[in-house]
C-alpha cells in the first residue's frame, strides 16, 4: 500500500469483517458503516463478478484489478494506477 494508501478511507474483508461472501448485500453494509450513498464510493478488487459486478449492481463505482490483462475502461493492471483512474470512474 505504500505510495496509494492516501486513497483508503478504509478496508474491509467480507468474509474476515462479516464472515459472509461478497454480495450486493454486503455492499449495502460497508455504505451503512461509512454513512455513504453508492456514488460516492469506489471499489476496487481481482475478481470481476464479486469485486466488479456486484457493486455495480448497488451503484458504487468499481474497478477491476487484473495484473495480467492490459488497462481499460473498468481495468486496472497495478494498484498505483488509483491516482490517475480516480476522477476517471
Amino acid at each position: 500500500m505504500e505510495g496509494i494508501n492516501n486513497y483508503f478511507v478504509r478496508t474491509f474483508s467480507s468474509y474476515s469483517d462479516y464472515g459472509q461472501f461478497k454480495t450486493p448485500d454486503f455492499y449495502r453494509i460497508v455504505l451503512r458503516e461509512m454513512g455513504l450513498e453508492p456514488s460516492e464510493m469506489l471499489h476496487v478488487g481481482d475478481n470481476w463478478k464479486k469485486d466488479y459486478i456486484m457493486p455495480c449492481e448497488v451503484g458504487i463505482k468499481a474497478l477491476h484489478l487484473d495484473r495480467k490483462a492490459k488497462p481499460g475502461f473498468c481495468t486496472i493492471t497495478d494498484l498505483r494506477q488509483l491516482g490517475e483512474r480516480i476522477t476517471q470512474v
